[in-house]
């Protein structure tokens, strides 16, 4: 008697485990990610909005948008002149600047359709020189560009001169 209630006792827990509470908890677990990814993304969006209101920060970001648009509207003929014309105001000389084929940008940008351009330029000059043209490039150059690569090696007997080979991708729109 005592081994048929035992054994209807462990039956109803095994159908207890297997139909009620395995699922139930598997729901659960689900539910906690979905949860924690939900509570990322409002601490994302959160740090975006920056204690202002919605629509300020909407706004704000559609024209920061326009913006960065702006300067990817360029043609790529400019967009190489205004690359090697800052480097020789920066006095640094442009030995070579070899640009490859433009392709399209893979993730797009909102809506605009945007290419890219990798661009090879070597360049010749000083130290500060060499960090001033970096820095015009990062700071409010009227072309959107990417320092991809930049190899540095000294030039000659003089340590402050040097060589510098430097891979770029210009985004221009297409």
């Amino acid at each position: 008697m005592i081994s048929i209630i035992s054994g209807i006792f462990i039956g109803a827990l095994l159908i207890f485990l297997i139909f009620i509470y395995f699922p139930a908890h598997k729901k659960l677990q689900e539910m906690k990610k979905e949860i924690a990814q939900i509570e990322a993304d409002l601490a994302t969006f959160e740090s975006l909005r920056g204690g202002r209101d919605m629509g300020e920060t909407i706004r704000r970001l559609e024209s920061e948008l326009t913006a960065l648009m702006r300067t990817a509207s360029v043609s790529q003929e400019k967009a190489i002149k205004e690359i090697s014309e800052t480097a020789r105001e920066q006095k640094l000389e442009v030995k070579n600047l070899i640009v490859a084929e433009k392709r399209p940008y893979p993730q797009g940008a909102l809506g605009f359709a945007i290419d890219e351009v990798p661009i090879t330029m070597n360049v010749t000059g000083g130290y500060r020189q060499l960090g001033e043209f970096l820095i015009r490039l990062y700071d409010g150059f009227p072309v959107l560009v990417r320092v991809v690569r930049i190899a540095i090696s000294g030039k000659g007997s003089v340590s402050t001169a040097l060589e510098a080979n430097l891979q770029l991708v210009v985004y221009v729109k297409r």
